[in-house]
């Protein structure tokens, strides 16, 4: 691999641009951290979620390719999506225009779907894991990976406060659902341009994903439909069995809608 730009950092890594000389084709190259790579323990697990992401095939689903290391150097390459993410997209043209927020999520829908055939939660679906090829489509990232870091103070182990499922706050066993209250934060960030809890901490935030209702998304922008409005709340029930049950279910009411 030749490495010809970075393209983000988080806490597990840094992502860049890169050429995979060998097929003379660009690809994201995410290199783990040093201190994450001296637990024999952690190295173990990521390289078996790796390889257990890179058998993951489906159009709304970023692809791995490779999972190798280098002495101490880990990493895995998976396929570049060259417009970002939506977090990108927000922070570029502002809020995305209703019809097109739908497409959005009845793409990680779909992606959604396939991974709770797997029996696989991601635990972090936000904007910045939802990512745009060039054609527009929607692919969700890390799928498989999501729950890889052993440190308790790095996000991705317990998701990210925003998009986090009550049960998921409260440390309970989590299914799909959390996945589903977690997009629909993401289709209410889309469509508002803001989260639907915010706090001056951390803390904060997390006790009114537990405890607060959103302000419905509607009132927050009138563009927004109240059958639109409804599917945003419902995703976002306090009680995972208030949502929809499965991702197939949310698509068949996009689908009427």
């Amino acid at each position: 691999y030749r490495i010809l730009d970075v393209l983000g950092k988080g806490g597990m890594g840094t992502v860049y641009r890169a050429e995979q000389t060998s097929l003379n084709r660009q690809v994201a190259l995410k290199v783990l951290n040093n201190a994450q790579t001296k637990d024999a323990a952690f190295v173990s697990q990521f390289v078996a979620e790796a390889r257990a992401a890179a058998k993951l095939q489906h159009p709304n689903v970023v692809s791995v390719f490779d999972v190798e290391h280098s002495g101490d150097l880990y990493y895995y390459a998976m396929e570049l999506m060259h417009e970002g993410s939506c977090e990108d997209w927000l922070k570029q043209q502002g809020v995305m225009a209703v019809d097109r927020a739908m497409q959005v999520v009845a793409d990680a829908a779909a992606g959604l779907a396939y991974a709770e055939s797997l029996g696989i939660v991601h635990r972090d679906i936000k904007p910045d894991n939802l990512m745009l090829d060039q054609h527009g489509a929607i692919k969700i990232a890390d799928l498989g990976l999501a729950s890889t870091s052993s440190d308790p103070q790095q996000d991705r182990a317990i998701g990210t406060p925003h998009f986090m499922a009550p049960e998921q706050v409260l440390k309970q066993p989590l299914d799909h659902r959390a996945d589903l209250y977690a997009l629909g934060c993401t289709f209410y960030r889309l469509v508002t341009g803001t989260t639907p809890f915010r706090g001056q901490t951390v803390k904060d935030i997390l006790r009114a994903q537990v405890k607060d209702e959103a302000v419905p998304a509607a009132r927050v922008n009138p563009d927004v439909s109240p059958e639109v409005s409804t599917i945003i709340q419902r995703l976002m029930a306090k009680d995972p069995g208030d949502r929809y049950q499965t991702a197939n279910e949310l698509l068949d009411e996009l689908a009427v809608v």
